[in-house]
């Protein structure tokens, strides 16, 4: 959207006292306009103090305070001061809708200078206003006087697509975006520079010729220079299109620049100015804004989940300034519920209004688990911790799960653990996780007087349960023969867990002591082989390494001899059942 908009506009009110600003060169001559300094020193009294910016030199910035619609009246240079012989700038002026805040760029046309030698002078420059996009107004500058003319040249009110020519004694001037043309006779030198030409524009065109060149320059704007010789014509002026130079057979002055409104201005008028002297710009407020209004009559409530930015309403003053309104809260609303926001309006004319909106926020969509189904946490003695799962939530992004189950968990087999996720706005989801605890097996099996662990694991320590569990130096195996009444337990370590099991009375008053006698294992030590004798029938012989393994031998149950030549040395276990019980000894393998 362009920052100017161009058309009929019916003001509701119009006053007297519409502001009137004034642009002219500040009191520079020459092929180079003002510079700051010359800028803020012209404009001090006025109007304009402090609101004209120059950052290339010779365009004046100049900020539009309040929207609504401008006369413009642009004037060219004269192109020099002869009375009779110089050309006359053009006046051209056009009703404009400007917005507030857009910056114009403004460039008032300066004289051309005289070559006093041969009566010839350089063009004037022309004067021109822009947005910064598009041009709105160009005023053309007249024709450079040739050394006695016939006629003078005054600038064009139509608006010519193309410069002029260069003679062999006359620069033609430049135009809006295309530079002028250099004479073709003496030293050539600069020639006349567009407004747009190295951003915005540049000055005039300098004189070309004979030694002593710097008389007959063409005036800032875009002016063409006159030949500084013993003959020559005069410099085109500037403008919308530059003017042709002027010729010296027969003597004709340079033709003056064309001029130019955008299309859609409105009351367009255009005029030679009757004197000679610089370009200026004038700019007019044709409405005073006294009036904003919304232009909605309510804002409807807006409704949604999570977040909101509203589209941003408008108001609009009397004199059709469309201003954007400011609210009271920052942007997005993200909290639940009915936010009530201001929208305040001000055209920085002093005129305020406002309006209320609601806006209603919602939370109905409970959290989604990141991991659809969560793997089991499998663990031998005890789960100590575990990395709390996530969810992601519609409006408050990931959350992180929550428990109430009490960490360890050490209760052997299978648990569950129920992650709750919870988006602060009533939205709950739940999520589950098993947990498999293993257990150690802690059986103890009493065999006649001897103990034995059931379970193949690498840590035994027997206890003495009628002594404060008391470990029993040097009963590390899996099997403990007891040698005194007493109760008895073994502290089994499996996995890095450790377990406790059940205390086991073994009481030798019990045991048939006539039956153990009668059982006898020999030779013990042995090299391998060795027998087993009882009065009782023997019904099966089990031997048994130090871990509890049972280990396959050779054995006859009939004569009770049993071939251990694999075993390798150490201490075994005989297990014989016989029909009187089960019956253990242990057998010492030396080879």
């Amino acid at each position: 959207m362009k920052k100017i908009l161009i058309g009929i506009m019916s003001c509701l009110a119009f006053t007297v006292s519409a502001q009137t600003y004034t642009f002219t060169t500040a009191g520079t001559s020459g092929t180079n306009g003002p510079d700051q300094t010359a800028v803020d020193a012209a404009y001090l009294a006025t109007n304009l103090n402090g609101l004209v910016t120059i950052n290339t030199q010779g365009i004046q910035e100049w900020t539009v305070p309040s929207s609504g619609t401008y006369q413009i009246q642009a004037i060219g240079a004269s192109g020099g001061s002869h009375a009779t012989l110089s050309g006359h700038g053009a006046l051209i002026s056009g009703d404009v809708y400007l917005t507030m805040g857009t910056t114009l760029y403004i460039l008032a046309g300066q004289m051309g200078s005289q070559y006093a030698a041969t009566n010839s002078d350089g063009g004037g420059g022309g004067s021109f206003i822009t947005d910064g996009t598009d041009l709105l107004v160009a005023a053309g500058g007249g024709g450079g006087s040739a050394q006695n003319p016939n006629s003078n040249q005054d600038a064009s009110l139509t608006a010519a697509v193309t410069n002029g020519a260069a003679s062999q004694f006359g620069s033609a001037g430049a135009g809006y975006s295309t530079n002028g043309i250099h004479l073709t006779y003496g030293i050539y030198t600069t020639v006349a520079q567009s407004f747009t030409n190295g951003g915005n524009g540049q000055g005039g065109g300098q004189a070309g010729g004979w030694p002593g060149a710097g008389y007959g320059d063409g005036g800032f704007g875009g002016g063409g220079s006159a030949c500084a010789c013993s003959t020559g014509g005069g410099g085109g002026g500037g403008g919308f299109s530059g003017g042709g130079g002027g010729t010296d057979s027969p003597y004709i002055s340079g033709f003056g620049g064309s001029s130019y409104t955008i299309g859609s201005a409105t009351n367009v008028t255009s005029s030679i100015q009757p004197g000679l002297g610089d370009g200026s710009v004038t700019i007019i407020s044709l409405c005073t804004p006294t009036i904003l209004a919304a232009d909605l009559a309510s804002l409807v409530d807006i409704t949604g989940q999570c977040s909101s930015t509203p589209m941003t309403p408008t108001a609009t003053n009397n004199c059709g300034g469309i201003f954007d309104g400011v609210p009271d809260v920052a942007f997005p609303i993200t909290t639940p519920g009915t936010t009530v926001v201001t929208w305040t309006y001000n055209d920085g004319q002093g005129n305020t209004t406002s309006q209320l909106q609601n806006v209603i926020l919602a939370d109905t969509i409970a959290p989604i688990a990141d991991i659809t189904s969560l793997p089991d946490l499998v663990d031998m003695c005890e789960v100590n911790s575990v990395t709390a799962p996530t969810a992601t939530d519609n409006c408050m992004g990931t959350i992180t799960g929550t428990t109430t189950t009490t960490f360890p968990i050490s209760v052997p087999g299978a648990s569950v653990i129920t992650w709750t996720f919870d988006d602060g706005s009533g939205n709950i989801s739940t999520q589950t996780q098993n947990v498999l605890n293993g257990a150690i097996d802690n059986v103890i099996q009493l065999v006649g007087s001897q103990l034995n662990a059931t379970a193949l694991v690498a840590g035994y320590q027997w206890l003495d349960c009628e002594a404060n569990y008391a470990i029993i130096p040097g009963e590390v195996n899996q099997f403990y023969d007891a040698t005194t009444t007493g109760t008895y337990a073994a502290e089994i370590t499996q996995g890095g867990c450790v377990d406790t099991s059940e205390c086991i009375l073994v009481d030798f008053t019990a045991i048939d002591e006539m039956q153990i006698e009668s059982m006898n294992i020999y030779p013990n030590p042995s090299t391998g082989a060795f027998t087993i004798s009882s009065s009782d029938v023997i019904e099966s012989i089990e031997v048994f390494d130090i871990l509890g393994r049972t280990i396959s031998l050779p054995i006859n149950l009939n004569n009770g001899s049993v071939d251990g030549s694999e075993l390798v040395n150490g201490n075994y276990m005989v297990t014989i059942k016989t029909n009187k019980g089960i019956f253990a000894k242990e057998i010492i393998i030396l080879n």
